[in-house]
């Protein structure tokens, strides 16, 4: 409590102290008063008329495109060369950029000896059906007349006891 009694006066003087200053200041002084006796002001007169006035203003700022497109790779790979320029206008299947064909390469490759086995599998499998079939034929053949080697010989002897009969 003892600063804010400490804190009153010092404000009540020096509120005395602005209302003095003001009520000085407040004293007319002789560079206020209109001047006595000498030649009135001069005064001019302008006339008011309607005309059209073009407004410009100058602003400084910055435009952006309405249209953008993004490049996105659809392949992946190593980017050797772009073959445009940056801002330039480019049309549609124009080449953009060339990528290092190593990767492709050697893509290609295992897809042609992926595409050479296969075909030695299919050729495989034919030759393997092939001789299935041959087996398949000669069972019923079996089944049906025998053995073709026993029908011979039984033939030729056959023919050997004629030819001795005769």
């Amino acid at each position: 409590m003892g600063a804010r009694t400490r804190v009153i006066p010092v404000v009540v003087v020096l509120w005395v102290l602005g209302g003095l200053g003001a009520m000085v200041g407040c004293k007319s002084s002789p560079a206020a008063e209109p001047p006595r006796g000498g030649p009135p002001p001069e005064v001019g007169i302008v006339t008011l008329k309607t005309e059209s006035v073009t407004l410009r203003t100058e602003l400084a700022g910055r435009t952006a495109a309405s249209l953008v497109s993004e490049l996105r790779p659809q392949v992946s790979g190593i980017i050797q060369a772009r073959m445009f320029a940056e801002g330039a206008h480019v049309k549609a299947g124009q080449v953009l950029y060339q990528i290092d064909p190593a990767m492709y390469r050697a893509a290609f490759e295992e897809a042609k000896a992926d595409l050479a086995s296969v075909k030695a599998t299919l050729e495989s499998a034919r030759l393997k059906d092939v001789s299935d079939w041959v087996e398949q034929y000669r069972a019923i053949w079996e089944e049906r007349f025998g053995r073709l080697d026993v029908y011979l010989r039984e033939l030729q002897t056959e023919q050997q006891t004629q030819r001795s009969e005769a």
